[in-house]
């Protein structure tokens, strides 16, 4: 299976990450964390929601035009988010004493992203492009 495919997923499940962010912050707090948060938390969330919005459209438009180079790049800051990302996620599941399914959901995810992404920044033909 082409590579490509992997990150059109990322882009679709970014979707409606960044939606909730925005208008459900609430709600993605609770899934990530299971327990509620104050109001500053929640316009922290948009505001994650505003930075994630701008990543998956960077993304996208480079999966669109098919532009290497620009994939390279991506992929590189990606990878570097995906790691940052797991270390992240176990802060604070140690923060919430344990760990859930959306958080375990977010480094399996990262896992497979950072896998997918050196594979194509090694063999940029594995897009299938």
């Amino acid at each position: 299976m082409p590579l490509k495919y992997v990150f059109y997923a990322e882009v679709i499940i970014n979707i409606p990450s960044f939606v909730m962010c925005w208008f459900f912050p609430k709600a993605f707090v609770d899934q990530i964390a299971g327990m509620s948060a104050d109001m500053l938390t929640y316009d922290l969330v948009r505001w994650y929601g505003v930075v994630l919005f701008v990543l998956t459209f960077i993304l996208g438009k480079a999966l669109y035009e098919k532009d290497i180079s620009a994939l390279k790049t991506v992929f590189m800051g990606y990878g570097i988010g995906d790691l940052m990302q797991i270390v992240v996620t176990a802060i604070l599941a140690n923060h919430i004493g344990g760990w859930n399914f959306g958080l375990i959901f977010t480094v399996a995810i990262s896992l497979i992203l950072v896998s997918c992404r050196i594979l194509a920044i090694q063999k940029p033909e594995r897009l299938g492009f």
